[in-house]
């Protein structure tokens, strides 16, 4: 039986009536262009594009998951360290309140609170003996060494509704 060649248009003879190509070199090209013409009719190239598109923006989306995951985590780890710390600053201020530590007692009291004003009161007059200053506190005119300070800070924060503090120097002997 003589067949022409698919690719080469070649005349050859052959004992098989479904052979195509007339050498194993034009089988190899029309593979190739068969497989070109496949791609072109089924817009091969253009599905694999999209199919890349659609995978790298899967992957983009694992990686900014993963990112904000990991960054919750990180930011889990530092609050619960930074809840232990205060935790632990409490307990210690605590404890130094406990111990008669004036700045620890105004520390965990209520502002402008009683217990306030009395730890403020000793905490003032301690470092006024501790380092022999030549100035004295004063908290809306009213001396710490007065012997009502408290009551009376207490009540001009009340009708003025303001705090102001100073300092007055004074001659020691």
């Amino acid at each position: 039986m003589i067949l022409n060649c698919a690719v080469c248009n070649q005349s050859y003879e052959t004992i098989f009536p479904n052979k195509k190509y007339c050498s194993d070199v034009c089988a190899k090209r029309g593979r190739i262009n068969k497989r070109k013409q496949w791609e072109k009719d089924t817009n091969y190239n253009e599905k694999q594009r999209l199919d890349k598109l659609v995978k790298r923006q899967q992957e983009k989306e694992v990686r900014t998951a993963e990112e904000t995951e990991r960054l919750r985590l990180k930011k889990e780890e530092i609050d619960h360290k930074n809840a232990e710390r205060i935790k632990n600053e409490k307990v210690e201020l605590e404890l130094k309140a406990k111990n008669g530590d004036p700045e620890a007692r105004m520390s965990l009291a209520k502002p402008n609170s009683k217990e306030y004003w009395e730890a403020y009161q000793e905490s003032e007059i301690d470092y006024y003996n501790k380092w022999n200053t030549k100035s004295i506190s004063v908290i809306n005119e009213i001396s710490v060494f007065d012997d009502d300070f408290v009551a009376k800070v207490l009540e001009s924060i009340e009708v003025e509704g303001r705090i102001y503090g100073r300092l007055i120097s004074e001659k020691r002997k």
